[in-house]
């Protein structure tokens, strides 16, 4: 039991990790100053400063930060550093995603063809009279299909 929790504190604390990087990466990238990227929140268990930035790990791994110091950014600057966090996110997803999707899989979660899906492929239209029953349009009009 405790390995699994563990293992979802280490892909989340990952995943933040990543996160809190791009954003990081992408405010060096437009000359912005980054004070801190940190895993976790409450007093700092770890940390290490880093070329002016510290890395810190923080006790509660339900989330993190990056302290950066945007108001010295202009807003057309300040965009792609809000923005590089959520990307990261899609990336890693669409990265993490792809091997694990295989037509199986799809046929799967969608589950068994409905008779009608069957019958299309049969070449059957809507109306059409199935299993030697008339057809709800036959049965109306009072004739034989």
């Amino acid at each position: 039991m405790w390995g699994r929790w563990l293992r979802a504190l280490a892909v989340l604390s990952g995943t933040v990790l990543i996160h809190e990087l791009a954003h990081a990466l992408v405010a060096w990238r437009v000359g912005g100053r980054v004070q801190e990227i940190a895993v976790g929140f409450g007093p700092r268990l770890l940390a290490r400063r880093i070329n002016g930035t510290t890395l810190s790990l923080r006790p509660l791994l339900v989330g993190g930060f990056a302290a950066i110091d945007v108001e010295d950014l202009p807003p057309e600057r300040r965009v792609p550093v809000l923005l590089a966090g959520p990307f990261a996110n899609l990336l890693l997803g669409l990265l993490l995603l792809p091997p694990r999707i295989t037509p199986e899989t799809v046929n799967s979660l969608a589950g068994p063809r409905p008779p009608a899906r069957a019958a299309l492929r049969r070449g059957r239209r809507h109306g059409d009279a199935a299993a030697g029953r008339p057809s709800c349009r036959a049965a109306l009009s009072g004739g034989a299909d």
